[in-house]
């Protein structure tokens, strides 16, 4: 069991959105993951964890923030859509046991968490 978590972002990644100049994702954090057991999910953990790295990447200067959620993972897209983000069309994928993973990205001004 996790007894403490530190909230932690960095630059978002890119570029991955095919013709987005890396320009744009100057300013913008990234949380490196926002990970909930199920059996914690609608405990508020999550919002608790945006809200940490929102504001240190605020207090930071960054200008906005990105997310990006599994594409078949309904409840974290959910959760990020909640949270203020909206998708900005850039999917990327990751391997996993020789498979890729689709993942679709999230962007979002830097301000406090939507409530909900």
């Amino acid at each position: 069991m996790i007894t403490r978590t530190v909230p932690a972002y960095a630059p978002a990644r890119g570029p991955d959105a095919g013709d987005v100049p890396r320009d744009e994702h100057r300013g913008r954090a990234e949380p490196y993951a926002v990970r909930v057991h199920p059996d914690r999910a609608g405990a508020g953990i999550g919002r608790a964890l945006l809200a940490g790295t929102t504001a240190r990447a605020t207090a930071d200067g960054f200008r906005d923030r990105a997310l990006r959620a599994l594409r078949e993972n309904t409840p974290a897209r959910r959760f990020c859509e909640r949270a203020g983000f909206r998708p900005d069309r850039a999917e990327d994928s990751f391997e996993a046991g020789g498979a890729p993973v689709p993942e679709v990205r999230y962007v979002g001004p830097l301000g406090p968490p939507a409530a909900g």
